[in-house]
């Protein structure tokens, strides 16, 4: 008999390969934290959508201008919170694979910043979910669950969410916004 545990993660990845990122959407960027350092600066964490845009021709560019736009309008609406002139992003997309849907976009913004590298960095981080969903768990085990997720998670989260943290305490000549993306 197969395993109804991977048959399900199959069927999962198959769902996956066919969903299309959307464009760049104002509604899903939100500042989550910020942190002010030591030298003056003040880091900025973010998440939003993809960071691509669709132009009429079907091209899809990655467009700097808009999620920067979107970037100060979010922050100040969502909290008052003025973003600096200038500032240094880094761009990070949560993946799945990578799937075959994923690399145009994967492509597109490591090449945006291999050019521009002045502006920010692309980098990935490979995220898998869990196949518990933690709304269905009593509270009970739930607390057990994140006890122990360091033993059992495959995104190993308590160590990316200690990079995150890292990357908002490093000091660096330019302010930074660190953008998460699916």
């Amino acid at each position: 008999m197969i395993n109804k545990t991977l048959v399900l993660i199959i069927v999962l990845i198959a769902i996956l390969n066919f969903v299309k990122s959307s464009d760049l959407s104002y509604k899903k960027v939100h500042l989550v934290d910020s942190v002010e350092l030591a030298n003056g600066n003040t880091n900025y964490f973010f998440r939003g959508n993809q960071p691509t845009q669709t132009l009429a021709n079907g091209t899809k560019v990655f467009p700097y201008e808009e999620l920067v736009e979107f970037l100060r309008n979010s922050s100040l609406s969502e909290f008052g919170v003025k973003l600096p002139e200038q500032f240094y992003i880094i761009d990070i997309k949560l993946i799945t694979g990578p799937l075959p849907n994923e690399l145009p976009d994967l492509e597109l913004e490591k090449n945006f910043f291999a050019t521009n590298p002045t502006l920010g960095e692309f980098h990935t981080n490979q995220t898998w979910g869990d196949i518990i969903d933690p709304q269905f768990v009593p509270q009970n085990e739930l607390e057990e669950y994140a006890s122990t997720i360091s033993t059992w998670s495959a995104d190993k989260l308590p160590q990316r969410m200690r990079d995150y943290h890292n990357i908002l305490l490093t000091e660096r000549e330019l302010p930074t916004v660190l953008y998460v993306h699916w």
